[in-house]
């Protein structure tokens, strides 16, 4: 793998990052409630994922009739409307709205200036971080402006090095971030030939931090694995996880510790992550 880029982690500690992390996961709810209610539902929930803008460091959802996508930008704060899917047509800041007023907020300049008429749009039920703006329906606050730039430096290396991986494989996948962990991703599925929950396959990709590890971390998770098979070493400080799932796991506490490699431990740790996924995957299933 390489990589023309990285921004340099570490200038907010991890720590800090979890309560505007919380409200921006929230934030992206709107868009998927946008695709819920615009767009042909997919079997694999794909239409209500987003890609990652690195020119404006936002999150932008599924193109809509006429081209029209919305947007989180992470370092103004707010949901946007584009044209082109780079031009911002309208903007609203987060801060002072609830979810309810930023999705009729969606709606109506949906149906004014581009006439889509999209359903009643609303959450979805699953479950999600505690917040006052999920569970009693509170405004957004002021957003620690330099924890989502950070975060946004987290989302933009990913997105370098996870298109990097897929690049380095003779392998196909789609990177994506999913509105349910928030996470960026994919998936290299390794039998084309079998349903999706029979295939045996490797997830790869960026949380910026949840109920496991309350900061960001880079994670490879191969399935099944072979019983009896142990656990490899991992090197840059990579670790085994495997409550709840079995994954290779680099924590931010272990990228940011030395600033002068960041990107060659993280490139380090995903090489020998998925050399270890292959090996830990049965040949057939």
């Amino acid at each position: 793998m390489t990589n023309s880029g990285w921004s340099e982690l570490g200038s907010v500690p991890t720590a800090n990052l979890s309560p505007t992390r919380i409200e921006l996961h929230w934030a992206a709810q709107v868009l998927s409630a946008t695709a819920d209610a615009t767009l042909e539902h997919r079997p694999d929930d794909s239409h209500s994922n987003t890609t990652w803008s690195s020119q404006s460091r936002s999150l932008v959802g599924r193109a809509l009739p006429g081209g029209v996508h919305v947007a989180l930008n992470l370092l103004t704060q707010s949901l946007q409307l584009l044209t082109d899917g780079r031009s911002v047509r309208s903007q609203l800041v987060l801060q002072g709205q609830t979810l309810a007023e930023l999705m009729e907020w969606v709606r109506t300049h949906l149906t004014e200036e581009f006439a889509i008429k999209p359903e009643p749009m609303k959450l979805r039920d699953y479950e999600m971080p505690d917040h006052a703006v999920g569970r009693s329906g509170a405004a957004f606050g002021p957003v620690d402006a330099e924890a989502s730039t950070e975060l946004a430096r987290y989302f933009d290396n990913a997105h370098q090095m996870l298109h990097g991986l897929v690049r380095s494989q003779n392998l196909s996948a789609n990177i994506a971030i999913w509105p349910h962990h928030f996470d960026m991703g994919g998936i290299f599925i390794l039998d084309r030939d079998k349903p999706f929950e029979e295939a045996r396959q490797i997830g790869f990709g960026l949380s910026p931090g949840d109920h496991n590890y309350d900061e960001p971390y880079f994670y490879v998770t191969p399935w099944p694995i072979r019983e009896g098979a142990s656990l490899p070493d991992l090197p840059s400080g990579g670790l085994w996880h495997t409550e709840g799932f079995t994954g290779a796991i680099l924590r931010a506490q272990s990228m940011v510790e030395s600033p002068q490699d960041q990107r060659q431990r993280v490139e380090a740790f995903l090489k020998s992550a998925l050399q270890a996924a292959n090996e830990l995957i049965p040949e057939t299933t």
